[in-house]
């Protein structure tokens, strides 16, 4: 499959995931009628996967008369209805679903970026698409997990099933439950720090007449540092290689796949 193939696949079978996560989202919208906050954080996570479809099959026609053959994606996003804690059981599944939205639009982006469709074209381009679908839903992500608990909370309270910790706010009256259980929710979440920790520039194998692949760079390979400025982001390498000019030398400071140091000259192109 060439790359361009691949993103057309990828494309296509993400307007299938938006269509079933919109699908799930009007089934399980009669359920949440009542909680008026998640009904409203519902309609609009409806409205961002009507908008996110509609971008993905512009994008679709605009490279492409012919749009690749998708099996069908999302099936089994069907509501599972808890009977005794809808909401709860609605929002649980809400995030499943999200999150896997997030991943799916994160493995666009990188082979979007493969295939030469980004920014650096200076047009319209499926690696912001991606990037910005991305974001969308990680926002919203954020806003289920903040009314989670509390209704759990509700559907526990509307059974007339009463606070019995014995904590002394709890104990007072003054129920933290759900509070206390989204802030353990966020402390563990930022408990191991973000997801991209850049200290180095992980090597893949160098494309054919590259200049890494003629200094002898190799998969597993780390860029620890270049011109002498350590890589505490991949964009800081991006910026030194800008800043030269053709026929340019920059040393680079590597740590091998085997762990052994080396420093490298590489040959601006």
């Amino acid at each position: 499959m060439t790359k361009t193939a691949r993103l057309l696949f990828h494309l296509v079978k993400m307007t299938g995931t938006e269509t079933a996560l919109n699908a799930f989202v009007q089934e399980f919208a009669p359920h949440i009628q009542s909680y008026i906050v998640g009904k409203r954080l519902l309609d609009l996570i409806r409205q961002i996967s009507v908008a996110h479809h509609s971008a993905l099959e512009s994008r679709i026609e605009k490279l492409t008369d012919a749009a690749p053959s998708v099996p069908p994606v999302g099936q089994g996003w069907r509501f599972d209805c808890d009977e005794e804690q809808p909401v709860t059981s609605g929002l649980t599944q809400l995030l499943g679903l999200l999150n896997q939205q997030v991943a799916s639009y994160a493995v666009l982006r990188a082979i979007a970026l493969r295939a030469h469709d980004s920014i650096l074209d200076g047009r319209e381009n499926t690696a912001d698409l991606a990037l910005a679908h991305m974001r969308a839903y990680v926002e919203q992500i954020h806003a289920v997990f903040q009314i989670l608990h509390e209704a759990l909370l509700w559907e526990m309270e509307r059974a007339g099933e009463c606070c019995t910790c014995s904590c002394p706010a709890c104990s007072h009256g003054i129920c933290l439950c759900g509070q206390g259980a989204r802030r353990s929710l966020s402390d563990v979440w930022q408990e191991f720090g973000p997801i991209s920790q850049d200290d180095s520039v992980y090597l893949h194998p160098p494309r054919g007449g590259s200049a890494a692949g003629a200094v002898g760079l190799g998969p597993g390979d780390r860029i620890l540092s270049a011109a002498g400025h350590p890589l505490k982001t991949h964009f800081v390498l991006q910026q030194i290689l800008q800043a030269h000019e053709k026929g340019d030398h920059i040393p680079l400071s590597v740590r091998r796949s085997d762990g052994e140091l080396e420093d490298v000259i590489l040959h601006k192109q």
